[in-house]
């Protein structure tokens, strides 16, 4: 025995030590954050009820969501030109609420307010709740299939999830898309592949669907991902009409403009080896080449997909014929 393994009364061994995040320690203190994060955004949604829908300083109730709302709404009802003029899109906005608030924007092609229609439907507090208990469920669900066991405090307690209530955006909803993708990719995979088109509603992550599948030759995948993906652009074109595109493609590079080159007070919201540079004073040209690398987007939804092929001794270890390492911000 070591001198170092004596307790310091010398009286015997010193007791055993388990690892720091093990399971027994890290569970209550998941339990403790199921409790306290409701009511922290239960909180948090109060302050935005100040005057009318909004905090009455600048942010609306449910945050982002009021964008991917007020777009299907305005689709709903005839104003799809609307979407992408600005003014017009944050006079909209400020009807909806009910007080004065910040100016929020469109981000987003024309085919995610084709999937948001639904929401549309409803009032707009009814819409938020709909959106965020669906969107969780969806992506709990889809956890379950990777982790039966703790699936669903897992899914609970994650931070990310509180910070995707918090901000009103499509995180959760971004994880299950992957995530049922992944479950139906070595059975169904021209499902997996159509499921997988979804997410040309955040170019800045789809670009690297496509590589991930070539990289796993999982060609079937491939097909349903551009038949989903034109089956897409088609029906927004035929619903909003061609001009749509040219007026998504001219606020993009307005939005890109002020947003990564200018900053516009957003910078600090953003991880990326981009926004960094960018920090340290150096011109945006060349930049986007230099970080394209990068699993990027906006601080919504952050995306990895490092896809390695295995081969045929792999099915031991994993179900799947391409293995995708996966990093998510919600």
């Amino acid at each position: 025995m070591k001198l170092d393994d004596v307790d310091d009364q010398g009286t015997g061994p010193k007791p055993a030590r388990g690892p720091l995040f093990s399971d027994a320690r890290v569970r209550p203190v998941a339990w403790g954050w199921c409790l306290a994060w409701p009511i922290l955004l239960a909180m948090h949604l109060a302050g935005q009820l100040r005057a009318g829908w909004t905090d009455n300083v600048d942010r609306p109730f449910g945050e982002d969501f009021i964008n991917f709302w007020s777009a299907a709404r305005l689709a709903m009802t005839g104003a799809s030109g609307s979407i992408y003029d600005i003014e017009a899109f944050h006079a909209f906005e400020v009807r909806v609420v009910g007080n004065a608030i910040d100016l929020y924007h469109y981000s987003y092609p024309p085919t995610l307010a084709l999937l948001t229609f639904p929401f549309a439907l409803l009032p707009y507090p009814v819409a938020w709740g709909a959106w965020q208990l669906l969107g969780w469920l969806a992506f709990a669900l889809a956890l379950r299939r990777f982790a039966p066991g703790g699936w669903l405090l897992v899914a609970f307690a994650w931070p990310a999830v509180f910070i995707n209530a918090m901000g009103g955006q499509a995180g959760a909803w971004i994880a299950a898309i992957l995530g049922w993708a992944l479950i139906l990719l070595p059975r169904r995979p021209l499902v997996a592949g159509l499921l997988l088109a979804l997410l040309t509603v955040k170019p800045q992550l789809f670009w690297l669907v496509p590589i991930a599948l070539l990289a796993g030759k999982q060609w079937r995948a491939l097909i349903g991902l551009a038949v989903g993906g034109a089956l897409l652009l088609a029906l927004a074109t035929l619903c909003f009409g061609v001009e749509i595109w040219p007026a998504y493609a001219q606020q993009a590079a307005m939005l890109k403009r002020v947003i990564l080159e200018d900053g516009a007070g957003v910078w600090h919201r953003m991880i990326s080896i981009f926004v960094l540079v960018r920090h340290l004073g150096a011109p945006p040209a060349g930049l986007f080449g230099a970080s394209a690398g990068e699993p990027g987007g906006r601080g919504n939804g952050l995306l990895g997909l490092a896809p390695r092929h295995s081969g045929k001794g792999a099915a031991t270890g994993h179900r799947h014929g391409c293995r995708f390492a996966l990093c998510q911000r919600l």
